[in-house]
């Protein structure tokens, strides 16, 4: 990775990207513009819809290169257990989830929020787990960033 920083502020720091489209993807180039390693989930047939946005440059997408770039992007399936059992793997050793699906669709697929930190927690209390010297933490979104106009009651 080429960064301007000298130190960026998040290297060290791992996020799993299971975006789509544009705001998902839009969060985890931020996260890779200051340092962090994204590791950008992809369905195996057809991967994220921005690979089909114009303009093209030599067969590729110029947003789609755009909104991924500096991140490692792996095809996994998450509707098959195979693919569920990496990911649930991966995101053991995440900082950071970064997740635009459709709301409810992690859950349906066994992988809500809820149940990845309870993965996570109960590695962490295994002796040697991952995240044993980890603070575990998980806020929504609207529960992470405060809701001072009252837009979301």
């Amino acid at each position: 990775m080429g960064h301007v920083l000298a130190e960026p502020p998040l290297r060290g720091t791992r996020v799993v990207e299971v975006g789509n489209y544009m705001a998902g993807p839009f969060c985890g180039m931020q996260l890779a513009d200051l340092g962090a390693e994204v590791i950008k989930i992809e369905h195996p047939r057809g991967g994220d819809l921005a690979r089909f946005l114009e303009p093209f440059v030599d067969g590729e997408s110029g947003n789609f290169a755009r909104l991924n770039r500096d991140k490692r992007s792996v095809a996994i399936d998450l509707k098959r257990e195979k693919g569920q059992q990496i990911f649930r793997q991966l995101a053991k050793t995440a900082d950071i989830i970064v997740e635009n699906l459709r709301p409810g669709t992690m859950a349906d697929l066994g992988l809500s929020p809820a149940s990845l930190m309870e993965a996570v927690r109960a590695e962490a209390t295994e002796p040697g787990g991952v995240a044993s010297e980890r603070r575990v933490v998980f806020e929504t979104f609207p529960n992470a960033v405060g809701d001072p106009c009252g837009a979301l009651r």
